[in-house]
């Protein structure tokens, strides 16, 4: 199964993104936070924007913007802050046009931020 999907991910690249965020989800679930870390610097690697995938993208943009600023507090690495504050941005601009969407995703980055 590894296999089928790795080879798949390599001729999609959407097939990438959604394996690799996989991956950094239940790793995010489970607090395992190596493997969060070493998770999202993989999806980073394969992070594109497209309309085509723009239901599925808020929702990885979202938790992607919790992940980041998870490894920010653990590590102090600035790039995970300027990760997450920039996700932080994105559901900003998206709330502007849909707040019953989008609003309440922008307060709980917002949150995670100040944290």
């Amino acid at each position: 199964m590894h296999l089928y999907s790795t080879k798949r991910s390599q001729k999609n690249p959407f097939a990438a993104q959604a394996f690799r965020f996989q991956g950094l989800m239940i790793s995010f679930i489970y607090r395992d936070f190596e493997a969060t870390k070493n998770a999202a610097e993989k999806y980073i690697g394969c992070k594109f924007d497209s309309w085509v995938a723009l239901s599925y993208n808020t929702i990885e943009t979202f938790i992607f913007g919790l992940v980041s600023f998870w490894i920010y507090r653990k590590t102090n690495c600035i790039q995970w802050l300027e990760t997450g504050v920039h996700t932080k941005q994105m559901m900003q601009r998206w709330s502007e046009t849909s707040q019953w969407n989008f609003l309440q995703k922008f307060y709980l980055l917002d949150a995670r931020n100040t944290f």
